[in-house]
């Protein structure tokens, strides 16, 4: 299995990032074993791969997550750096890319993956971002999906 090559600015996001648990040992998702020990995972790298969203939330809820995936089995040799986008970010990720592309990311239940307190804090996010969108389908869609939430 081989991790990307990452940095804050170059972090894995979308579905692999909710995968990553967190420190207490939390899982958003429940594909870890598919995504990080399964040989030929491919992995959203925001601005390599994947669209970066860095001029809209900045550096807002990147981690390092080496020692967690490598307590959890995941080979990735001592000292090296994995950046993560959090559950948030992950999410706030996708959900403006695929809204970007004039994509419907209903698909995306903030229940689905968020306690009550980070799905306040996407939910805010998107709101606050959504003053700096000139595309009136993108803000639409942002719409759509806010209150399907």
């Amino acid at each position: 299995m081989n991790i990307p090559e990452t940095t804050q600015d170059a972090y894995i996001t979308g579905t692999s990032a909710l995968n990553v648990p967190t420190e207490d040992g939390h899982f958003a998702d429940w594909h870890f074993t598919e995504t990080f020990l399964t040989p030929g995972t491919r992995f959203r790298v925001a601005g390599q791969n994947y669209p970066s969203t860095a001029n809209v939330f900045g550096k807002f809820g990147i981690r390092e997550c080496g020692e967690i995936l490598r307590g959890y089995g995941v080979p990735i040799e001592p000292g090296k750096a994995v950046y993560v986008a959090n559950y948030v970010r992950a999410l706030l990720d996708l959900v403006y890319n695929l809204t970007r592309e004039h994509k419907s990311p209903d698909f995306l239940k903030l229940d689905d993956f968020l306690e009550e307190q980070d799905k306040a804090e996407t939910l805010t996010r998107i709101e606050a971002i959504k003053a700096k969108i000139a595309d009136t389908v993108q803000l639409n869609l942002l719409d759509q999906w806010e209150h399907q939430q």
